[in-house]
């Protein structure tokens, strides 16, 4: 299949009717069924072409909402944040996608990959001469088919990152050095960024299910209810991905706590043991002439011996205190 490239960019235009790749945009019909893919910059020429869209191009495509639904007479819009986890490192990248009775168009400065990774093999089946055309039918598919698609590879980074915590966790309880604090803090924020998201997109989910400008007929409603619920197991899904990170700081704090009791606890049983020894030694050890001890000639023994019976005691107290 051929590209079009507008000012060095990527972008596909499909003719689904004529079942062809377009390759003028001057030759643009809007009585013909068409998707469309591309980037922000290069789709300003074919805004152009489509009625009473233009004017609302440069508001929905910058705004900087993250999510953000709109159903309005002429087409729908609909503005969401994909997400992937890969490498464990979670990527995000805006897209628009708008819904005319006859055209779709999904926007993204990652249009190449969304080709690759979602729309090719959607496009290929309708491009094949045994797909029938049926405006309405055609758009429910590829709409339908993409954000599932999409939803369906969201939900599965959830379970990788969902996978990766619970190996986290592990570590930390093997030993709490494994992570620093800023990469645990960074991994809560990371969550409670997708959770934020998700929850977003069940205002749309419900928006989408009110079919406003009724571009879904009632045989193809179940598609948007079908969509509506995959939006909310997402958002589950990410909620209990968030709990799990906000375990993961409580293990942490826990680990932490633990390990500065043990190390106080060890203090404690060195300086109760230590304690009459230092006595000892300090007290046989001041200069003074009249010091019977001294001069007995088993003193060194009896204070080795003292010292001896003192440890025995102290160890004795600290296991009867279950301190040792």
């Amino acid at each position: 299949m051929n590209t079009l490239k507008i000012k060095g960019g990527f972008m596909k235009i499909y003719d689904l009717t004529n079942k062809k790749i377009e390759e003028n945009i001057e030759e643009f019909k809007m009585e013909n069924q068409y998707f469309i893919i591309s980037n922000i910059e290069d789709f300003k020429e074919v805004a152009k072409k489509i009625p009473n869209f233009e004017r609302y191009y440069k508001k929905y495509a910058e705004t900087t909402e993250e999510i953000h639904f709109e159903s309005l007479m002429e087409f729908s819009i609909l503005n969401f944040v994909y997400y992937e986890i890969h490498n464990k490192k979670f990527t995000f990248e805006k897209v628009h996608l708008i819904l005319y009775k006859n055209i779709i168009i999904i926007i993204s400065n990652r249009e190449k990959y969304l080709y690759e990774k979602f729309i090719k093999g959607i496009i290929s089946e309708i491009m094949m001469p045994e797909f029938t055309i049926n405006r309405i039918n055609t758009m429910v598919f590829i709409y339908y088919q993409f954000l599932n698609r999409v939803f369906s590879k969201m939900f599965e980074s959830l379970s990788i990152f969902e996978s990766d915590l619970a190996e986290i966790e592990n570590q930390i309880l093997a030993d709490h050095n494994n992570f620093e604090l800023d990469s645990i803090v960074s991994i809560k924020n990371k969550s409670f960024l997708i959770q934020k998201l998700n929850r977003q997109l069940l205002y749309v989910g419900d928006q989408l299910i009110l079919n406003d400008n009724e571009f879904f007929s009632k045989e193809y409603m179940r598609y948007l209810h079908n969509l509506d619920a995959r939006i909310n197991k997402l958002y589950e899904y990410s909620d209990d991905v968030y709990e799990m990170s906000e375990s993961l700081m409580e293990l942490y704090d826990s680990s932490v706590t633990s390990h500065t009791n043990d190390l106080i606890n060890k203090l404690t049983v060195f300086t109760v043991i230590a304690t009459p020894l230092t006595v000892i030694t300090g007290l046989y050890g001041m200069n003074f002439k009249n010091m019977p001890e001294l001069q007995n000639e088993h003193g060194y023994y009896i204070a080795l011996g003292i010292m001896a019976l003192s440890i025995i005691i102290s160890i004795l107290i600290l296991k009867k205190k279950k301190i040792l």
